[in-house]
């Protein structure tokens, strides 16, 4: 008996220690747990393994997020995302592996809002098959890996609108107001749309958020 408890004493130890890790690593060396990530996502990339691949992808957008927040403290905080898994609908899971193949690891590495557009357009697919919590779900990290881009807050804030939910996209819009680059068109799209309830269709975005990635390119 005595030893049975000291085994669990010891494997008690070792759970603390491995977290108290893990919450370092996070908080003073997040670019060794985000390069982890990457390599594991290139390895699930090349044995094309979509579920899992997605799964790292947000594990990924996790530390972007929670980088990105320590420029914004006291407006912005990380927060923890738990994937709620892919629908069984193989129509979107065909859509996802579109998108999943066409992905470059090293920028998404290196640039938040390229990481923000590919959550973006997985939640753009997600919605045109009527799977609204994983539109909700990507739209949210989109937003956060891009805080300063009013394209993603508009399009969410208008989702929201679109489902007759006029306190969340107030939240939403609220949350925008908060960044200076993003401020002016958030307010604009206050007054002009949320005020007079008035919506676009989801995705109506789209064209100004794939003519931004083409500027950047060149």
């Amino acid at each position: 008996m005595k030893k049975i408890r000291l085994g669990i004493n010891i494997l008690v130890v070792i759970v603390v220690f491995a977290i108290s890790e893990f919450i370092y690593i996070v908080h003073n060396r997040p670019e060794l747990l985000l390069k982890y990530y990457v390599n594991r996502s290139q390895v699930l990339l090349d044995q094309s393994e979509l579920d899992n691949i997605i799964g790292y992808l947000i594990q990924i957008a996790d530390v972007k997020v929670f980088m990105v927040a320590e420029n914004y403290e006291g407006i912005m905080w990380p927060k923890r995302v738990i994937y709620p898994g892919l629908p069984e609908d193989k129509l979107l899971e065909n859509e996802y592996q579109e998108l999943v193949d066409l992905i470059d690891l090293d920028n998404i590495y290196n640039n938040e809002r390229r990481l923000a557009r590919l959550f973006y357009d997985l939640g753009l697919a997600a919605y045109q098959y009527d799977e609204n919590e994983l539109t909700e779900f990507f739209w949210d990290i989109a937003v956060r890996l891009a805080p300063e881009w009013s394209f993603f807050h508009k399009e969410l804030a208008n989702y929201y609108l679109v489902k007759g939910k006029k306190k969340v996209a107030w939240e939403r819009l609220n949350f925008c107001l908060k960044f200076n680059y993003s401020k002016e068109p958030c307010i604009d799209f206050l007054k002009n749309n949320w005020e007079k309830n008035e919506t676009v269709e989801v995705g109506y975005y789209k064209q100004n958020i794939e003519d931004y990635y083409l500027n950047i390119k060149r």
